[in-house]
């Protein structure tokens, strides 16, 4: 009993000097238990249809991809707070959201033989010394005792930020950017690409030729958000 109220008091002097907020209309909570308050959750938009990637992308190297949300206002700010301010528990939501969808919709996919994240270049991973997807992916290797291949591939050369570009760049922007360091230990694996979000498909469509010319036999992909073909229209200029 004493401890428990030890604990609550504590507990209570914590939230007065770091308040509980929800990380998406910036409102005080009573518990910051994830990041978003009730009503904001109310705006995640799922998306449980299956993404096909743009006709534009040619050739489309991975099997199948998923995504979890829409790619509407209130994704967008988390995930970029998420991505560039390290606000883990934004990432540890997503992480868990990741989890329960694997759980409850795509428990093939825990067949796989292992995960990769998609790669930053290593002057951009110096200066941020923070990768989202790797974040996010390393939760879900914890949770089912699944092999993290990410350390086999890497980006070979840097490329300009997708945000903002027009829907032609987004298709050639991330050619031949992957390179693999050790083909032999990804021969005939079916590998599950983990990644923030799906627009174009061209980042992670690229990253999948990589790893199949490299004897990847079957890849999925499984993103937080996606705008998938909505974004050719947004885009086109």
């Amino acid at each position: 009993m004493y401890l428990n109220q030890l604990i609550i008091g504590f507990m209570r002097i914590y939230n007065l000097i770091f308040p509980a907020v929800c990380y998406s209309c910036k409102k005080r909570i009573t518990v910051q238990r994830d990041c978003l308050c009730e009503e904001c959750k109310k705006n995640l938009q799922r998306k449980p249809e299956k993404l096909a990637g743009e006709d534009a992308i040619g050739n489309r190297y991975f099997d199948v991809a998923y995504s979890i949300y829409h790619y509407n206002h209130t994704v967008r700010e988390l995930i970029h707070d998420f991505k560039y301010k390290e606000i883990k528990i934004i990432g540890d939501f997503f992480a868990q959201k990741m989890i329960d969808y694997l759980n409850d919709e795509l428990s093939d996919l825990l067949c796989v033989d292992g995960l990769v994240s998609v790669p930053m270049f290593s002057v951009k991973q110096r200066e941020r010394s923070f990768n989202q997807a790797e974040y996010i992916l390393k939760k879900i290797v914890k949770e089912y005792h699944l092999r993290d291949y990410s350390k086999s591939v890497y980006k070979s050369n840097p490329t300009v930020s997708q945000a903002l570009q027009s829907f032609q760049s987004r298709i050639d922007n991330p050619r031949n950017s992957f390179k693999v360091k050790n083909a032999d230990v990804l021969k005939n694996k079916t590998l599950l690409i983990i990644d923030d979000v799906f627009t174009t498909g061209a980042t992670a469509n690229e990253l999948a030729k990589t790893l199949k010319q490299n004897g990847v036999k079957k890849i999925y992909i499984l993103t937080i958000a996606s705008g998938d073909m909505e974004i050719k229209e947004k885009y086109a200029s």
